[in-house]
């Protein structure tokens, strides 16, 4: 059996709204999420033309990406099954 706390239990369980802002205020999740996010963005080549792109993120959990989409001006709607991932997406 994994070793992995997130396979021991079900998502709704281990993803709780406490593990939820928990992952939300993790410095070092924020510093890769940070990483990840910029090189999508460098990924995806977007034009640097001033015009606001519509982006949907299906599983978004925490809404960690949303901050290097929304210092490029774009807008973005995020999508989870899990109620607290929804919630942290929101609640920022």
């Amino acid at each position: 059996m994994s070793s992995r706390s997130e396979l021991q239990v079900r998502p709704e369980i281990f993803y709780s709204d406490t593990e939820a802002r928990r992952y939300v205020s993790s410095s070092w999740t924020i510093k890769i999420q940070a990483k990840l996010s910029e090189r999508a963005s460098e990924l995806l080549a977007l034009p640097d033309n001033g015009v606001s792109k519509l982006f949907i993120g299906i599983d978004c959990g925490p809404r960690l990406y949303r901050d290097a989409l929304s210092e490029k001006r774009h807008q973005w709607i995020g999508l989870d099954i899990l109620e607290s991932g929804a919630y942290c997406c929101i609640n920022v």
